[in-house]
């Protein structure tokens, strides 16, 4: 058996067979590359160790479909010169940034991998936790940013522990939702199919029954009508009386006058003579003495009047007393008379019974099933001081700054997105609405709001009901082999 060489020992760093002086290699290891992903080191394993030239046979080949022959030697990679379309070439250099897919890899050790732009890189910037996209190409010494990874690794443990909090209330809300939805729907059937009876019961109640204030008023007005009708028989009969004797005394005049005029006579010259006394006996009636009688009887007409004055009051007086439990009926409530009890009552149960239907339906219908790990936000308001304004958030119903109206709930965009829309009209604009954007949160909470263009208002809201499936992947990973974060999540 031969004697292994020094320079082969250190390029073979995996299981070798040595026979008779000559070194078989099984295999050979991924060399790491700056700024590339561990999984993805197999496309580039013929580059050399670090300080070393890698072979010229090597060839990289670019990963955009545009240019799926093309290919460049090993050395072209990370040599500060973008030669592929897509930027897979500068993994560890800023010369492609802008591409596609130039990412740099930040292995963070002990914290959250992570990529960030190749843009990024020895821009001046700490990005990384562990400081490796300002670590100089081809300088062996200690980076010039700081490690923080274990730092952000206590971070991290935090907010996995409220990630798995809010999980927890996420999944004990959406139980309890599912529940109350469950009633919901068995207490819509039940209205339901009890409004047709209702409906029936009114409608019958309306025909047969007679309100008893009704009877009541009327039995006390018709006693009062009878008497006030004797009254007025009364009166009228006093005035045709004194009708008569008026006329009676009227015609007694005329007829005294006749008889003037028919004792006189014209003389030839053209004056009047007065007539001899006439011869019978019947005493003449004086003049005085008529116009006293007439003045005698008006008098007791008048004293008449006053005392029928004094009966229609006691009878205004009855009127109201015969109203029940001295009630008063207003101008405007003249002739109109409430509803029986039993009426009533068969009325409001029909309208109690479509109010609580619509109320259910509308609850029924913000929260899908799917949605129900929100129930926890129903009939629920969040408010937040922003600057000048104070923003409120009622769920599932409307939305305002201060006071003017943001909209109304108009329903979900998406699991995690809704939409309250038809707020007041901003001046020579639309009309106001408001997107709400749910994110994991422990505590139910308004943690941001923003104006992003004119009358159009985003606002970030934290619920457990946001605690979807990728909060508990990213728990049940903790920190083990969980997915880097890709630049967009940091947005």
């Amino acid at each position: 058996m031969g004697v292994i060489s020094k320079t082969a020992s250190l390029s073979c760093l995996v299981l070798v067979t040595c026979l008779a002086g000559d070194i078989e290699e099984v295999s050979k290891p991924a060399v790491l590359v700056r700024g590339v992903a561990p999984e993805a080191l197999s496309r580039y394993d013929c580059v050399g160790e670090t300080g070393s030239a890698p072979s010229t046979a090597c060839l990289f080949a670019c990963s955009s479909s545009e240019e799926s022959d093309a290919t460049i030697p090993m050395a072209a990679v990370n040599d500060n010169s973008c030669d592929c379309v897509d930027g897979s070439d500068e993994p560890g250099t800023a010369a492609c940034a802008g591409r596609r897919n130039a990412l740099f890899y930040c292995s963070n050790d002990g914290a959250v991998p992570k990529y960030v732009y190749t843009s990024r890189v020895l821009d001046g910037i700490c990005d990384c936790c562990d400081g490796s996209d300002e670590m100089p190409l081809g300088d062996n010494g200690l980076p010039p940013c700081s490690n923080t990874c274990p730092e952000d690794a206590i971070e991290r443990q935090k907010l996995l522990e409220r990630l798995q909090k809010g999980l927890d209330k996420h999944t004990a809300t959406r139980q309890a939702g599912k529940l109350a939805r469950l009633d919901w729907e068995i207490e819509v059937k039940e209205l339901k199919e009890a409004l047709p009876g209702l409906e029936q019961a009114h409608e019958k109640a309306k025909e047969e029954d007679i309100p008893a204030n009704v009877a009541k008023r009327f039995d006390a007005f018709t006693a009062v009508i009878t008497d006030m009708q004797a009254t007025i028989k009364q009166q009228q009969d006093e005035i045709n009386t004194l009708r008569r004797e008026m006329e009676r005394r009227c015609a007694g005049t005329t007829d005294s006058s006749k008889d003037i005029s028919a004792d006189t006579e014209v003389t030839t010259d053209g004056s009047v003579a007065e007539a001899s006394e006439p011869s019978t006996s019947e005493p003449v009636v004086a003049e005085a003495e008529v116009e006293q009688k007439v003045v005698s009887e008006y008098a007791k007409w008048m004293d008449n009047s006053a005392q029928m004055l004094k009966e229609d009051e006691k009878n205004d007086e009855a009127v109201e007393q015969a109203k029940p439990d001295g009630e008063k009926i207003s101008e405007a409530d003249e002739g109109v008379l409430e509803p029986a009890g039993s009426v009533k009552e068969a009325s409001d149960a029909a309208e109690k019974n479509k109010q609580r239907t619509a109320e259910l339906e509308a609850m029924l219908e913000a929260l899908p099933d799917d949605r129900m790990a929100f129930y926890s936000l129903l009939n629920k308001c969040l408010e937040k001081k922003d600057g000048e304004y104070v923003y409120k958030i009622c769920f599932f119903e409307s939305a305002k700054q201060d006071n003017v109206n943001l909209g109304t709930w108009h329903g979900w965009l998406g699991r995690l997105r809704g939409e309250f829309k038809g707020g007041t009209k901003c001046w020579n604009g639309p009309d106001r609405k408001m997107t709400v954007k749910f994110k994991c949160g422990v505590e139910e909470e308004i943690v941001d709001v923003s104006e992003p263009s004119s009358c159009e208002y985003v606002a970030v809201v934290h619920s457990p009901g946001a605690c979807g499936k990728k909060t508990a992947a990213e728990v049940e990973k903790g920190m083990v082999g969980i997915k880097p974060r890709m630049p967009k999540d940091e947005l």
